[in-house]
């Protein structure tokens, strides 16, 4: 083959390869540039990220408030997945189903009040909550602007119940934060079901204990 064959190859592989990798940079652009568009538009429809913060319990002595631990937490949260398409893109939102039941108590060698905060799990004031509830000792908390908060008053040693629960939409990840300052964590259940095999877990967080498939309910 005549070298001036060979270069003629070359070259049009070369142009093929530059317009190759041109044609693909500019549909990550319009890509990107799409999400950015469209993206807003889909949490005003189905919500956004969801982050689910732990109750926030502060103890009130005198003029002073101590955040105390809580003693246990067993949470339940199931998920279903649903796609979205908006323009030519595809989006994964979901259903989400949360119930939790936390467990804190007097420290104290005297009666003390206390205040549970619960908020929502997004900050955007166009999420819709549905049955969002939030009893203490099955009183029912006080609504407020980010979510709920119950006060009660106990003894010293005794334990107070406080559970919570919703359903609504988020987009693309649900997680669960103990909150700040948090370094150690007791009797910490959290059960998660889904009808998709396939999931992720932030980083600098832990695997569960255990997985198990079912089989798929009839429809």
């Amino acid at each position: 083959m005549r070298s001036g064959r060979v270069w003629a190859i070359v070259r049009i592989f070369v142009v093929a390869g530059v317009a190759w990798f041109i044609l693909g940079n500019t549909v990550v652009q319009r890509t990107q540039a799409g999400y950015q568009q469209l993206t807003p538009q889909v949490e005003g429809l189905a919500g956004g990220p969801l982050l689910q913060h732990a109750p926030r319990v502060t103890m009130t002595h005198g003029a002073a408030e101590e955040v105390i631990p809580l003693e246990q937490s067993d949470l339940a949260v199931q998920m279903q997945l649903e796609y979205r398409q908006k323009g030519l893109l595809w989006y994964s939102t979901y259903h989400v189903d949360f119930a939790g039941t936390y467990a804190f108590r007097n420290p104290s060698n005297e009666t003390r009040a206390f205040t549970a905060v619960m908020s929502f799990p997004s900050d955007s004031a166009d999420m819709q909550y549905d049955d969002f509830t939030v009893l203490c000792n099955d009183v029912p908390a006080e609504a407020t602007a980010s979510g709920s908060a119950a006060r009660v008053t106990l003894p010293p040693g005794q334990s107070a119940t406080l559970t919570c629960h919703y359903r609504t939409m988020g987009l693309n990840t649900w997680q669960y934060a103990f909150g700040d300052g948090v370094k150690r964590v007791k009797n910490f259940t959290l059960t998660t079901t889904t009808d998709f095999p396939n999931y992720d877990f932030p980083a600098g967080t832990i695997s569960p204990t255990t997985k198990k498939r079912r089989a798929a309910r009839p429809r």
